[in-house]
């Protein structure tokens, strides 16, 4: 019988080793990424970031009004992903993934989130004008590198 006044130890640094999977300020970042994207062009030579951020944010003229598809990917994904992650937390504490790995798995759900915001997005509607030329009322739908464009990466936080 074991001594109820003797404390063992049967997995030494275990706390040590835990901390250290936790380490480090690494971010999911779903998007445009600087080092693709900024040399990403349509065949007109429009920059993908500029047409990304006035689809995003509105033309400061008005003309282009606001569509946040990436407001609203983001809620999309966190809505999928967190199921996803008491699992990933517990492989995590038990030394059975990084947290790096962890943000790794749930990237590509992220980016098919926000994939489905560009799609499933209809307000504000095009212009009839707009929809004449583009052959589409779909209002981020064209060429489809929006959407393909976006991507993820597991990066140092700032």
């Amino acid at each position: 019988m074991a001594n109820p006044n003797r404390v063992t130890q049967r997995n030494r640094h275990w706390l040590g080793k835990l901390l250290k999977q936790y380490q480090g300020n690494e971010v999911l970042a779903v998007g445009f990424p600087k080092d693709r994207a900024g040399r990403l062009r349509y065949p007109d030579g429009t920059p993908l970031l500029m047409v990304a951020a006035v689809n995003n944010f509105g033309s400061l003229n008005g003309h282009v009004p606001r569509r946040p598809y990436m407001e609203l990917g983001a809620d999309k994904s966190h809505e999928q992903t967190a199921p996803m992650l008491p699992g990933l937390i517990r492989k995590i504490n038990a030394l059975q993934m990084t947290k790096t790995e962890a943000l790794k798995i749930l990237g590509p759900v992220a980016v098919g989130q926000h994939q489905a915001a560009i799609v499933e997005l209809q307000d504000p509607p095009n212009a009839a004008s707009t929809i004449e030329r583009k052959q589409s009322d779909n209002p981020l739908i064209d060429t489809g590198l929006l959407r393909q464009s976006i991507t993820f990466n597991v990066r140092a936080g700032e």
